[in-house]
């Protein structure tokens, strides 16, 4: 099973393509189910109706036909055989880039995520980010329909660079400070964090909430909560003195109502650490899925959702408000605008759950540590949080941080610097993960430049070969490129 991904990356497209030149017949039509069936399973865990009612199945279809479009009409340029490779892979390169900036973006499915399935491979992020990636993928599978010595190397090379690079940042990460973070799994149902209509003998108490994840916080850094971590909004005083008794043994509010947000402060107080929690906010602009970073001293700073899913968190249609009615959401957030969290240990930056799908998101210049507080509970007993968490692993290498990750029903992890897996909780169980691991960070290329570099080579291409068609007497065909 370890074998398939790189396999598929260096040679599954290929296949297709092959068999699609030797029977060119009904092409489209081939290459359009493909494409549909092939993001139908690997975008099974969407079809998840539980919460989100028939309406899921529609958008999970369209959304397979749309890309399996896509797919169809790209290896309808293969079919032709009039494109250079290089070229190629610019045109899917720039067709996945383009799909970042629909609606809310789709982030699911690069090419490039058969590269990065092994640590070697999802090396070369570093330089090119997963759109690399991507490049390279489909520029290798397309040299083994023409050039098998030029595939060759372009298969193996990767790899290489991964191993170099692997070594020398290895050598230099041993001698690394090492931070300590508690990273907090709720481990909780949406009807069980919140009351929902027809499952309310489900629902848990905000206060036994916590009293499920209060633990010893002693000797650690960072204390992270995921996403929406518990119900009621940031700042809404639900727990009398009376109820805060029974968390802690001693508190410095008395006769006053605590909220959410005041017990965290308490423990970033108590503990000398700093607490990162999610909780929904709300104030005269707007309500918002936000991110708290709370030091010991009291400062609080924070980090809002920034790519929204439609009909769930944001309305794009006001048309659709009334199918969004049946399902019981009424009420939308507003994406955030702040760019940067208060860290009194280190410079960090944070992400709240889609938003770690995104390079331009998590690419912050200034940050040593980056962290994701996540929700994935909306699609239980699905293989979502393990997709979600190969994405966490490439933002660890594209930036040269470690990435710490909490999530509400996993995966729960600490990921170095190089994108390797310090330690993980993988259920979707409640739980605690203590993690130490490096604090090691280094310059990467994609940190400094982000997908600049590789759009500017794509359109290039794309220009060259427009003007190949237009002047071709003063042009020269290159058959690689």
């Amino acid at each position: 099973m370890l074998l398939c991904p790189p396999l598929a990356g260096v040679l599954g497209y290929a296949l297709f393509w092959v068999g699609l030149l030797k029977a060119p017949k009904h092409a489209f039509w081939k290459a359009l189910i493909w494409g549909t069936l092939l993001l139908a399973v690997q975008l099974f865990w969407l079809a998840t109706p539980e919460y989100h009612g028939g309406f899921i199945i529609v958008a999970y279809a369209l959304i397979c036909l749309l890309m399996g479009l896509m797919w169809a009409g790209f290896s309808h340029l293969v079919k032709k055989n009039m494109h250079p490779p290089l070229l190629l892979a610019a045109i899917w390169t720039l067709i996945e880039w383009a799909r970042l900036h629909l609606l809310c973006g789709f982030a699911w499915d690069h090419a490039g995520m058969a590269l990065g399935s092994t640590i070697w491979g999802r090396q070369l992020a570093s330089v090119a980010g997963v759109l690399g990636l991507t490049f390279v993928v489909i520029y290798t599978n397309l040299l083994f329909l023409k050039h098998k010595r030029s595939w060759a190397v372009a298969a193996i090379a990767p790899y290489l660079f991964g191993f170099a690079h692997l070594a020398y940042h290895e050598n230099k990460m041993q001698d690394a400070p090492k931070g300590k973070a508690l990273l907090i799994q709720t481990g909780l149902l949406p009807e069980q964090k919140a009351p929902l209509h027809g499952r309310l003998d489900t629902f848990i108490d905000p206060l036994q909430q916590w009293k499920r994840v209060i633990t010893d916080w002693a000797e650690v850094d960072w204390i992270v909560f995921p996403e929406a971590a518990f119900p009621y909004g940031a700042n809404t005083p639900l727990f009398h003195q009376t109820h805060i008794d029974q968390l802690f043994e001693t508190t410095d509010l008395v006769d006053q109502k605590w909220s959410h947000l005041d017990i965290a402060k308490h423990i970033a107080k108590t503990s000398n650490a700093e607490v990162i929690i999610g909780l929904d906010d709300y104030d005269e602009k707007g309500n918002y899925n936000r991110v708290f970073h709370l030091l010991p001293d009291g400062t609080t700073t924070t980090w809002d959702k920034k790519k929204l899913l439609p009909i769930a968190e944001c309305m794009p249609f006001s048309f659709l408000k009334p199918l969004a009615a049946r399902y019981g959401i009424t009420e939308f957030f507003s994406p955030g605008d702040t760019q940067s969290l208060a860290g009194s240990k280190i410079p960090l930056t944070a992400s709240v759950c889609y938003d770690e799908c995104f390079s331009s998101v998590i690419r912050q210049p200034y940050a040593k540590l980056h962290i994701n507080v996540t929700n994935d509970g909306w699609y239980p007993g699905t293989n979502l949080n393990r997709v979600h968490f190969r994405h966490a692993r490439l933002r660890a290498i594209e930036n040269g941080i470690p990435h710490l990750r909490a999530c509400n029903t996993g995966v729960t992890a600490a990921i170095d610097s190089l994108g390797r897996t310090i330690a993980k909780l993988d259920t979707e169980n409640p739980g605690y993960l203590k993690a130490e691991f490096p604090l090691y960070s280094y310059p990467t290329l994609f940190k400094h430049f982000g997908n600049a570099p590789l759009l500017a080579l794509c359109f290039a291409l794309l220009a060259i070969r427009v003007l190949v068609r237009l002047f071709p007497r003063f042009t020269r065909k290159s058959p690689v490129m």
